[in-house]
């Protein structure tokens, strides 16, 4: 292989990139060469970092995805690395009436790699948990906002829950932001020091990114309620002046769903968000609510559509109560994907759904579990694409208060892709 310039590793600055959600992620290289037959497709490359190989591969040399292999246990699977962009996998996507599979994010286990180890450890973070909520674009890089837990003893907002961000060039290597959290101001109509992001999404009509957040036993019906806070940088958040959702809300959407009495409900409902998104002009959430209280309380999750990001929220036309899983699915080339976590024979696990429109139905694997875990608990995955490559963050649970991110990455080999 012909070795090209070196470029040395690109740390990330202590202030926060500017958020693009449509920019695309400029390429760096470190060395990269020809294949044996002359042409691009594919390289291999290797360079030195922090005192060990790092091999990366590109169909186009203008894209590189880098692994945690060396050279020798590469042989054309990839898992995530260490410094450059990730490579176009040379991927086809799905239309109308073709396999679900094809080009999207692979049902086939073999073809995903689990990051052994924590790729945001809590000891590089501001709190004591790290819960992806959203995935977005930044120059260079990916950004990432997640549900934080403030550190004990805590008084500078809100002490219960919080949201905060981190963002890398690479996927394995992140930084927190150090002026977290971000999202941590309680407001009047709150009844618990918490300000919990759930939904993310990004307002392509007013230009601002929403996040709506959990709050518990306020002033409302119930005792869990939605709340909504808008912001252009991710940084700086205005608050809506009161709470978007209630169970109210939720038991008026879905009257027939609802086995607990009114009493029952004022006095013990709760209503979630789980994910949303903004898509042909209308503000799309999941939501989770309360059908029956006490011993055994129960949920169910419908979809709500509203055409302002803070309401008002009613049931969202076309939806028939078909499963839906409740992390946010990605759009890509007509076909709609989301991972969900459950259980394989009793053993827990992300698998993948896929569906024709964003309502569902979704089919869901039919193999075995993408990745096994050792717990769904909290697991909030969160499936993306990132410059050709599919890609799940999740939460891994040691206890409450040892909540770090774990990675799950989808291989290169094209026989495993489209199985």
């Amino acid at each position: 292989m012909l070795d090209g310039a070196h470029r040395a590793r690109t740390k990330m600055s202590g202030s926060y990139p500017t958020a693009d959600p449509h920019m695309d992620l400029i390429p760096r290289f470190l060395r990269c060469g020809l294949s044996a037959a002359g042409d691009w497709h594919p390289v291999l490359s290797s360079y030195t970092t922090q005192n060990r190989e790092v091999v990366a591969v590109s169909n186009t040399l203008r894209r590189f995805l880098p692994t945690s292999f060396g050279a020798t246990a590469f042989l054309g699977l990839a898992a995530a690395g260490s410094v450059v962009l990730a490579a176009e996998a040379g991927f086809i996507g799905p239309g109308e009436g073709s396999s679900t599979t094809v080009g999207g994010p692979p049902l086939n286990p073999a073809a995903w790699h689990k990051v052994e180890g924590d790729v945001l450890p809590l000891d590089q973070v501001w709190g004591r948990r790290v819960k992806p909520r959203g995935i977005f674009r930044i120059p260079g890089g990916v950004g990432l906002l997640y549900n934080s837990k403030p550190p004990v003893g805590y008084t500078g907002g809100a002490t219960h829950q919080t949201g905060s961000l981190a963002f890398s060039r690479n996927l394995i290597d992140w930084q927190d932001y150090p002026g977290n959290p971000v999202l941590h101001e309680v407001q009047e109509w709150q009844g618990n020091a918490r300000a919990m992001p759930r939904a993310m999404l990004y307002d392509a009509k007013n230009e601002q990114w929403v996040v709506y957040f959990c709050d518990a036993g306020g002033d409302y019906p119930g005792i869990r309620a939605v709340g909504t806070a808008f912001s252009n940088d991710l940084v700086n958040w205005k608050y809506a002046p009161g709470p978007t959702l209630t169970i109210d809300d939720f038991a008026a959407a879905v009257p027939e769903q609802i086995e607990a009495t009114e009493e029952e409900l004022q006095s013990e409902g709760r209503i979630y968000a789980s994910w949303a998104i903004y898509h042909h002009d209308r503000y799309y959430m999941q939501v989770s609510g309360t059908t029956r209280t006490g011993e055994g309380r129960t949920y169910s999750s419908i979809m709500l559509a509203a055409d302002e990001p803070d309401g008002p929220f009613q049931l969202a036309d076309g939806f028939r109560g078909d499963f839906v899983p409740g992390t946010r699915p990605v759009l890509w080339r007509g076909k709609w994907y989301t991972v969900y976590a459950g259980h394989w024979d009793g053993e827990p696990g992300l698998g993948i759904a896929y569906a024709n429109s964003l309502l569902g139905p979704y089919g869901t694997n039919p193999h075995d579990p993408i990745v096994t875990l050792e717990t769904i608990s909290r697991a909030r995955p969160q499936l993306f694409r990132y410059d050709g490559v599919w890609a799940i963050l999740y939460c891994h649970q040691h206890n409450t208060d040892n909540m770090p991110m774990r990675l799950v990455i989808a291989n290169l080999h094209p026989d495993l892709l489209n199985e």
